[in-house]
């Protein structure tokens, strides 16, 4: 089997002292670290990729991915909003919001929450949210991920599927009664 070392350097100028800690490679474990690359490209083509937002936070609901689905769908850029709170939740909002997150925080699971946030233009948008905890090393919620639908042609065209067949119900007892 191959075994490679890995050091790790570092010094300190004001002792006069370099440190070195040796790791030792096994083939099997530079395996399983390739692998790890190996998917972390993939998960990240992936939210790259997704037409749909996806935003993780940590447990103090500072944002650590914003993909670009997200900065379409919102207005806002990663660049804007990646180590601050979700910008989209107004005052309003928040005692929902918190409890939402709360659940998530907990190890609740939500599947197609229906909710309406406003883009930065102000523009509400219906939303379907799913969202679900994220863990730390340790098997720990360290924060949420959360995967958002924008649905609002499918709820305009909902209100106006209803709307019209309100009016032909009015159409049809005019009718009746003329």
């Amino acid at each position: 089997s191959d075994i490679s070392l890995r050091w790790n350097l570092s010094s300190d100028i004001s002792r006069e002292r370099i440190f070195g800690i040796g790791s030792i490679i096994t083939e099997s474990s530079a395996v399983v670290t390739e692998d790890l690359r190996r998917t972390n490209h993939i998960l990240n083509s992936i939210i790259s990729a997704s037409p749909h937002a996806i935003i993780s936070v940590d447990a103090s609901r500072n944002v650590r991915i914003w993909n670009p689905a997200a900065e379409k769908m919102f207005g806002w850029t990663s660049e804007e909003v990646v180590g601050g709170r979700v910008p989209f939740v107004t005052d309003g909002q928040r005692r929902e919001s918190d409890d939402f997150n709360k659940g998530a925080l907990e190890g609740e699971t939500f599947t197609n929450y229906e909710i309406q946030r406003a883009r930065r233009d102000g523009t509400v948008l219906d939303l379907l949210v799913s969202a679900a905890p994220t863990y730390d090393d340790k098997e720990r919620t360290d924060g949420l991920l959360t995967v958002a639908t924008d649905v609002s042609g499918h709820k305009n065209l909902e209100r106006q599927l209803l709307r019209t067949q309100r009016l032909e119900s009015v159409g049809s007892l005019a009718s009746g009664i003329a």
